[in-house]
């Protein structure tokens, strides 16, 4: 059903505005490889994150469409059990992630520091 679950931003974006669109016409992509895919071959809208428009894959490719509406905050974590010890290649992925992200932000390539102005560095919680 069109306006609950995973559309609820769309439709929060596009209600004050009077347009609901068919819910035949949303099609939702879990991966953005189809979704990139989908883009190229129809006329289509997406919603997606600003560093993926910067990326080799899309820059250039696509045209971004400016949105003045405030759109919903979303994070990106690494979850892990409370009180659960990783194992080895656990934490080697998880350090190697925080070492990269460390790396992408303090960048002096152009492009990266595009790509990664909108990642804010880990805090322990």
């Amino acid at each position: 059903m069109l306006g609950s679950g995973q559309d609820e931003p769309l439709v929060n974006l596009l209600a004050p505005h009077g347009i609901a669109p068919p819910p035949h016409r949303v099609h939702y992509a879990r991966s953005a490889l189809v979704a990139i895919s989908m883009l190229e071959v129809g006329d289509m809208l997406t919603i997606c994150p600003w560093p993926l428009l910067e990326t080799p894959l899309l820059r250039g490719r696509v045209q971004a469409l400016p949105i003045r509406n405030p759109l919903p905050e979303m994070h990106t974590a690494i979850i892990v059990r409370r009180n659960d010890t990783l194992s080895a290649p656990g934490q080697l992925f998880i350090d190697c992630f925080e070492e990269a992200t460390r790396d992408c932000v303090a960048t002096a390539d152009p492009a990266l520091k595009r790509v990664m102005n909108s990642v804010e560095p880990a805090t322990d919680a």
